[in-house]
């Protein structure tokens, strides 16, 4: 039965004996025995409240207490020793005993004694030769915890006053941590102390994460990174270089020389882990021996780490509502391209931790981050594809296993070599057909050439068709279900869109505030589908004058169309008036995979502006920004 308060400090010395601390004094038995069924009490002064353990290179057990100061077991028996503040102890409340050598330094609520031990301390007893407290140099008086490492330096915890080392009888206090970007992160409380291999120093803090110290910056490690609890109540290297850390949500297991987080929680068998500070030991078999509210438990390092990420695995292909046999096939024709990949990750011990990253590179190289087992890809067009999917914990996927699926899409009989000559033959012959006509055709062009204008107008205006109605209708169907308010409204918005463009298609110019009108509803569909990876800012106060209807909206559709739309390159789109022009300009950052595109937008708008206005429409495009200036008709007409 585990006395209240749980064992508050462990220690597994040289002979394969497991010492535990507790409120209610100390025990001790066998490492090797049936779930430590020899687990004893150890005679110790009534009322003993041990809260350190440590054994020093002779073997001698130190016992350190919550005010009771400090007892040494000898290593050959006999009589214990006791020192207090009567007897060179700075402070009787020992929370951590840390050594190297013939040195012992006990960390305590009033600083740091240093001990020095000559032999066999039943004829020379250790000596406390010097304290370190705050008024000769150490960052406070209040010690969590204290660390020798390989250097011969010794590092303190404090509380509140961040990390002291001493080092060649100095002492030096860092109460900020200064990362290799200039970032700056105060220091407060600090809980526990290791080292890797690599001679790195590792402290754990109260509330400020993990940090790591290669001798000039720091590096922080939080949430983001792959943590799943502040609060770390102690650190310990295992025998393979890795970082063991425990806290209340469990066990994290970090590899220094990869950044990554393994960790240990429900899924693992650790339920109720209620960690005590710094009580962590590690045996002379390399288990290491924590202590906590409701016993002990020992962790085995495996030689072998087991996998970090779970196993991701493309379950079933299938392109336009026909399953694929994807191990044989991976060419579709040109009506196969609405393609839905299913897939999954494999990770038993906690498989609602499981989300996804998938894309599909030749369509889109974004990642796309879900917890949903499935991607859909409808109606894409003719070209070579991978699809790309990785599985991860808690979305981090760093260095996650990839699993790809390599297709192609073969382009329609009329988009052939064979069709295409063959159409550029009879277009020849059309051409020779014509050129004999041509005579006659002149003779009529005088008396229709008014018709002929109208018409070609009437041509231009057919041809403003809105490009993006598949990509609202799949917005539509990803959130329909999930958010339907949201739908309903997006519903609502696509609606008045298509009305706008119904109700001006047949006129030739309209007020410049309604056509801002049909814009900022273009515009709401689009940041629907990009979020804050597109921003829009339009800059007209004074809503005077004409313009041709729809055409803001294709060049902001044009804009969208022809450059990349992503997190880390947001495309950013202004339009504002000038000099008696509508200018509308974006940064270029065009798409690796040039969009599909009849190249009419535009041109179609250069040439309703050259039957609409005497100034021309002007086109300036430079390796930074593409800017289009539509000049503003002052007179309604049509």
């Amino acid at each position: 039965e585990v006395p209240a308060g749980g064992v508050q400090t462990v220690l597994a010395d040289s002979r394969n004996r497991l010492w535990a601390g507790t409120p209610s004094g100390l025990w001790r038995g066998n490492i090797n025995a049936p779930d430590l069924q020899g687990l004893l009490p150890y005679p110790m002064p009534a009322g003993t409240n041990v809260i350190s353990l440590y054994e020093d290179a002779w073997g001698n057990i130190w016992v350190g207490t919550f005010g009771q100061g400090l007892f040494i077991i000898p290593a050959g028996g006999g009589k214990m020793l006791h020192y207090t503040e009567q007897n060179g102890l700075s402070n009787n409340s020992i929370l951590d005993l840390e050594g190297r050598g013939n040195r012992i330094w006990p960390a305590t609520l009033g600083g740091v004694t240093e001990f020095e031990l000559n032999g066999d301390i039943t004829r020379n007893p250790p000596k406390a030769i010097r304290n370190y407290q705050q008024e000769n140099g150490l960052g406070a008086n209040f010690i969590y915890t204290a660390f020798a490492d390989s250097r011969g330096r010794v590092w303190f915890g404090t509380d509140g006053k961040g990390i002291s080392v001493l080092d060649a009888g100095g002492i030096k206090n860092y109460n900020q941590a200064i990362t290799a970007e200039n970032d700056t992160f105060p220091l407060h409380a600090i809980y526990s102390i290791a080292e890797d291999n690599e001679g790195h120093i590792w402290f754990t803090t109260a509330k400020d994460g993990l940090f790591s110290f290669d001798g000039t910056h720091f590096t922080r490690y939080d949430y983001a990174d792959g943590m799943r609890g502040k609060g770390v109540a102690f650190i310990r290297r295992d025998a393979y270089g890795r970082l063991l850390m425990a806290h209340r949500n469990g066990i994290d297991l970090l590899d220094p020389s990869t950044k990554q987080f393994l960790h240990f929680e429900e899924g693992a068998g650790i339920t109720g882990f209620e960690p005590n500070l710094n009580a962590v030991s590690t045996g002379r078999e390399g288990h290491i021996w924590m202590g906590a509210q409701r016993g002990i438990l020992r962790y085995t390092p495996l030689g072998r780490q087991r996998p970090v990420h779970p196993a991701t695995v493309i379950e079933s292909i299938s392109a336009s509502l026909m399953p694929v046999d994807f191990i044989a096939e991976n060419r579709f024709r040109h009506n196969q391209n609405n393609l839905v990949f299913t897939f999954s990750g494999l990770w038993y011990t906690d498989p609602e931790r499981i989300r996804y990253r998938y894309r599909l590179k030749g369509f889109n190289d974004d990642w796309i981050y879900s917890s949903d087992r499935q991607a859909t890809y409808p109606n894409l067009p003719p070209g070579r594809y991978v699809f790309e999917v990785s599985a991860g914990l808690d979305e981090a996927f760093h260095e996650a296993s990839t699993m790809q699926y390599a297709f192609r899409i073969r382009a329609p009989f009329w988009r052939q070599w064979w069709f295409i000559l063959a159409a550029l033959f009879a277009a020849g012959s059309a051409a020779g057909l014509w050129i004999r006509r041509r005579e006659a055709q002149l003779r009529r062009e005088a008396e229709m050439k008014k018709e002929q204008v109208e018409s070609r107008f009437e041509a231009l205006r057919s041809q403003i068709n809105p490009h993006f109605l598949f990509n609202s209708f799949n917005t539509l169907a990803s959130v329909i279900e999930e958010e339907p308010a949201f739908a309903v409204q997006y519903v609502e918005r696509l609606s008045d869109f298509f009305r706008s463009i119904i109700q001006y298609r047949d006129k030739d110019v309209i007020p410049l505030e309604e056509e801002l009108a049909v814009l900022k509803n273009y515009i709401y569909l689009l940041e629907k589908r990009h979020g804050n990876n597109l921003k829009v800012d339009i800059r007209i106060d004074e809503t005077g004058g004409f313009i041709a209807p729809l055409s803001l909206q294709i060049l902001v559709e044009n804009a969208v169309k022809h450059n990349i739309v992503s997190q880390n390159r947001p495309l950013r789109v202004a339009i504002y008036r000038q000099d008696g022009f509508i200018v509308v300009e974006n940064n270029l950052q065009p798409r690796f995979s040039p969009a599909e595109s009849t190249g009419l937008g535009l041109k179609n708008i250069i040439r309703r502006y050259e039957l609409l206005s005497r100034s021309p429409v002007e086109v300036e495009h430079t390796d930074a920004f593409f800017r289009v200036r539509i000049p503003l008709i002052q007179n309604e007409t049509s």
